[in-house]
């Protein structure tokens, strides 16, 4: 599935991959940016399972952030998901081996995509 977004004079290719898990950005076929999310299934005492995709990896090159990118992607991906959750960890301080520790500027973007109702609180 892909989709291009314009930014000024830039148009990006937007492709996510089939298993839902990887977001691919592309400009004049270099890839600048990929996101990756694991499909999680937790399982709840009291309320079941909970189906979500947790974001694990944020990359993007520096001169193509807060541009609009970011946010076509996650827009994008939440239309592919079909309605299941996307949700990224809160800062907590701990490093995980899965990569789904937020850093750096992927801290401000998360808050913001949250504040939005783009990634699930």
């Amino acid at each position: 599935m892909k989709v291009t977004h314009k930014s000024g004079d830039m148009v990006f290719q937007i492709i996510v991959d089939d298993d839902l898990e990887c977001i691919n950005i592309f400009l004049e076929n270099k890839r600048v940016g990929r996101f990756e999310f694991s499909h999680e299934l937790e399982d709840f005492d009291k309320s079941g399972v909970v189906e979500y995709y947790l974001v694990t990896n944020l990359s993007l090159e520096e001169k193509y952030q807060r541009k609009g990118i970011g946010r076509a992607a996650f827009e994008f991906y939440k239309d592919c998901v079909c309605g299941i959750p996307v949700a990224a960890r809160y800062e907590d301080g701990i490093k995980r081996g899965d990569g789904s520790h937020i850093t750096g500027v992927g801290l401000p973007f998360v808050r913001t995509m949250r504040d939005e109702g783009i990634i699930s609180k």
